[in-house]
């Protein structure tokens, strides 16, 4: 992608903003079984984000919904677990979205505490809470190497 004496795009200063998040779930089977405590896993849905942050810039992230994984409780099924993991990036993508353009950081430090307080005022556990910030900080991550020319190795 570049040569070794040239230098992609700075990331720590770019800013950027959410605009629009796309919010996809697909199924998908294991190759083989996986077992962890009473659940076993022969396949699960992946959610995908893709967030545009420009006209021209998009970026994306995604993560396995297994099930009895993120909300233990009594009596919840994988349907009510998939269903709130939808919600937390649902108001994740809301908060960010209302947020001015700032730096990846700048961004999760502005909507981390409120995103976080609004997933767990419907009744969403800690973990819960935080997937669809973690979700939205990935895809603003993807942004922010796509539009410097940089692997996320290079990012970091």
């Amino acid at each position: 992608m570049f040569r070794r004496n040239e230098s992609p795009g700075r990331i720590g200063g770019m800013k950027l903003q959410a605009l629009e998040a796309g919010i996809y779930l697909r199924h998908v089977r294991t190759r083989l079984p996986f077992r962890y405590g009473k659940a076993e896993v022969l396949g699960q849905p992946y959610l995908h984000l893709r967030l545009r942050c420009g006209p021209d810039l998009t970026g994306v992230s995604a993560a396995a919904l297994p099930p009895l994984w993120f909300d233990k409780r009594a009596g919840r099924t994988h349907e009510d677990d998939i269903r709130d993991l939808r919600r937390s990036v649902a108001i994740a993508a809301e908060v960010y979205q209302a947020a001015p353009a700032d730096t990846v950081f700048g961004l999760h430090g502005r909507c981390e505490r409120e995103a976080r307080a609004r997933a767990t005022a419907e009744g969403q556990n800690e973990l819960t809470a935080g997937f669809g910030v973690a979700l939205l900080d990935a895809a603003l991550i993807d942004a922010a190497c796509r539009r410097s020319g940089r692997t996320f190795h290079q990012g970091l």
